[in-house]
């Protein structure tokens, strides 16, 4: 039994890795998209290149008041502030790119 928990657990955690880096992997080429855009600085310092030591997965997200976790500092991007609202919820909205 004490296997299979182990297994389990490992298993959870591979999962957790493997999601971190698919979302890490799109921000990065969502990222250097918006570069090309030539964006201001403003966001520029708001959407910063990730770093691999940020990438690490810590009980620190999941219970920040745990043993241990007083001096763990999370990444910048746990903090960062994004307005889904919008003017008008003009994210959400579709676009069509028409090639000449």
């Amino acid at each position: 039994k004490s296997q299979a928990l182990k297994t389990r657990a490992w298993s959870q955690v591979t999962s957790v890795q493997q999601t971190v880096s698919l979302h890490a992997s799109i921000y990065m080429r969502t990222r250097k998209q918006m570069i090309r855009l030539e964006p201001g600085q403003d966001q520029l310092q708001k959407y910063k290149p990730l770093l691999h030591e940020q990438l690490k997965v810590s009980s620190a997200i999941g219970d920040p008041n745990a043993r241990g976790q007083q001096n763990e500092s999370l990444a910048w991007f746990w903090s960062i502030e994004v307005d889904l609202g919008g003017l008008n919820h003009s994210w959400n909205e579709e676009c069509e790119f028409q090639h000449a």
